[in-house]
């Protein structure tokens, strides 16, 4: 469904239920149907407690996420705030264009040594081959803090003790944590900084983990 003016959208409070005025049908198939939302003109009027107590429970909103800790809690859909570990180069297969970067979220902290890989988190961004409008991730990246949003989680990659997610055509990423971006991120955005200014030697180790990996697979 489409939001209309972005400013709407950033107002809008997931899962918060809502009557909607002034839509329009742009086409359906056997599971879905798409309205456009017609800037101003469409209406969000978000339902009362009262009358949300009629619906059954149809949300479960995203919580930030730890990869050791709350994995396992998370919807298949998850936003992000971490440090960029390591930001791969971009390769092509057969059809897609790919590239790979490695964040952590500073859940390191709480777990024993023997763990630490299971603090990196793989974020495959992706594109058709032809697509000339992929915009590579920059190698700039690496060592900031980024709030990553919209990611889709994926098996887990037992072999090398990864958690993995997939970007796709609705993630983005942002360095500001204030709105409208990703304010939501702000608290683990400031913990993950806390976290790697003093942690110089663990994400070392980390980026030599990702090395290994990266090397296991060429």
């Amino acid at each position: 469904m489409g939001l209309g003016l972005k400013a709407t959208q950033f107002e809008l409070v997931e899962g918060q239920a809502y009557v909607v005025a002034g839509l329009m049908p742009l086409n359906s198939d056997s599971n879905t149907l798409y309205l456009q939302a017609r800037d101003s003109s469409t209406k969000w009027n978000p339902l009362s407690p009262l009358a949300i107590e009629d619906f059954g429970p149809f949300s479960n909103p995203r919580n930030r996420f730890y990869c050791q800790i709350r994995v396992k809690f998370l919807c298949p859909e998850f936003d992000v705030a971490a440090l960029v570990v390591f930001v791969g180069e971009v390769y092509t297969t057969a059809h897609q264009k790919k590239q790979w970067v490695f964040v952590t979220d500073g859940s390191i902290s709480e777990l024993g040594s023997e763990e630490a890989s299971n603090s990196l988190l793989a974020i495959s961004f992706c594109a058709a081959s032809v697509d000339d409008s992929f915009a590579p991730v920059n190698y700039n990246l690496k060592g900031s803090i980024v709030g990553f949003v919209n990611l889709i989680k994926r098996a887990k990659d037992q072999m090398n003790h990864l958690w993995v997610a997939e970007a796709t055509e609705n993630s983005d990423y942002f360095f500001s944590f204030e709105p409208p971006h990703c304010l939501h991120l702000k608290n683990a955005a400031a913990y993950a900084e806390r976290w790697a200014k003093t942690s110089n030697l663990t994400i070392e180790k980390l980026k030599v983990k990702v090395l290994s990996i990266i090397g296991d697979c060429n």
